[in-house]
Protein backbone atom coordinates (compact mmCIF):
# COMPACT_ATOMS: atom_id res chain seq x y z
CA UNK A 1 0.00 0.00 0.00
CA UNK A 2 2.65 2.80 0.94
CA UNK A 3 4.40 1.70 -2.77
CA UNK A 4 1.32 2.24 -4.37
CA UNK A 5 0.18 6.10 -2.84
CA UNK A 6 3.44 6.98 -2.95
CA UNK A 7 3.17 6.47 -6.68
CA UNK A 8 -0.22 7.79 -6.89
CA UNK A 9 -1.62 4.46 -7.72
CA UNK A 10 -5.39 3.52 -7.01
CA UNK A 11 -5.39 -0.08 -4.94
CA UNK A 12 -7.99 -2.27 -5.74
CA UNK A 13 -8.28 -4.79 -2.61
CA UNK A 14 -10.18 -8.38 -2.82
CA UNK A 15 -11.67 -9.91 0.48
CA UNK A 16 -10.50 -13.90 0.53
CA UNK A 17 -11.34 -14.18 4.50
CA UNK A 18 -14.79 -12.87 6.13
CA UNK A 19 -14.12 -10.29 8.63
CA UNK A 20 -10.95 -9.03 7.37
CA UNK A 21 -10.18 -5.51 6.33
CA UNK A 22 -8.02 -4.69 3.38
CA UNK A 23 -6.47 -1.23 3.25
CA UNK A 24 -7.32 -0.62 0.01
CA UNK A 25 -9.28 2.32 -1.88
CA UNK A 26 -11.44 0.43 -3.02
CA UNK A 27 -12.80 -3.25 -2.21
CA UNK A 28 -14.94 -6.10 -3.14
CA UNK A 29 -16.39 -9.06 -1.76
CA UNK A 30 -15.16 -11.41 -4.60
CA UNK A 31 -13.60 -11.94 -8.00
CA UNK A 32 -16.62 -12.29 -9.13
CA UNK A 33 -18.47 -8.85 -7.99
CA UNK A 34 -19.78 -7.51 -11.41
CA UNK A 35 -17.89 -4.13 -10.71
CA UNK A 36 -14.68 -5.72 -10.98
CA UNK A 37 -15.22 -7.85 -13.52
CA UNK A 38 -16.64 -4.53 -15.79
CA UNK A 39 -13.59 -3.03 -14.69
CA UNK A 40 -11.28 -5.64 -15.66
CA UNK A 41 -12.74 -5.85 -19.39
CA UNK A 42 -12.81 -2.25 -20.17
CA UNK A 43 -9.07 -1.24 -18.63
CA UNK A 44 -6.55 -0.54 -20.90
CA UNK A 45 -3.36 -2.61 -21.65
CA UNK A 46 0.19 -0.40 -20.84
CA UNK A 47 0.69 -0.57 -24.40
CA UNK A 48 -2.58 1.13 -25.30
Amino acid sequence: MAAARAAAMHVVGVTSLPGVTLAADTVFPSLTHPALTHWATTVGTPDE
